[in-house]
């Protein structure tokens, strides 16, 4: 019994380091939120000398999610029919990449009906 408590002592211990290691190496870089009315909306961030564009757009009474690079779409999805979105740029000052994290809301008070991690690979340009 002595030696379960030790190990789970430990692995709680590593867990916690590790959680702390890898949340100090990031930062929000810009934090972007509003109302999807009419056609849609659209964010631009700035990110090594380009320019990512995250539009919710309307179609069909439907709700999609269109990411762009300077102006070129490189990702589309459907999405839940999201009325508030936020989009938060975070950047790792460890590896100097960026992620966008994603929510979205049917509803003033915040609660989520969508979340998502993006990012964008350089190597696979997409």
């Amino acid at each position: 019994m002595k030696f379960m408590r030790i190990c789970l002592l430990v692995c709680g211990l590593m867990l916690a380091f590790v959680g702390v290691t890898y949340a100090s190496s990031f930062s929000v870089s810009a934090d972007k939120y509003g109302k999807v009315e009419g056609n849609g909306i659209e964010f631009s961030f700035s990110e090594n000398n380009k320019i990512i564009q995250i539009a919710f757009l309307t179609k069909d009474n439907e709700r999609y999610l269109i990411a762009g690079k300077d102006g070129e779409p490189i990702y589309a999805a459907k999405i839940p029919n999201v009325k508030y979105v936020r989009i938060k740029q975070v950047y790792d000052t460890e590896t100097g990449k960026y992620a966008y994290i994603i929510s979205g809301s049917i509803n003033s008070m915040g609660d989520s009906d969508l979340s998502l991690l993006m990012g964008y690979d350089e190597q696979k340009e997409a």
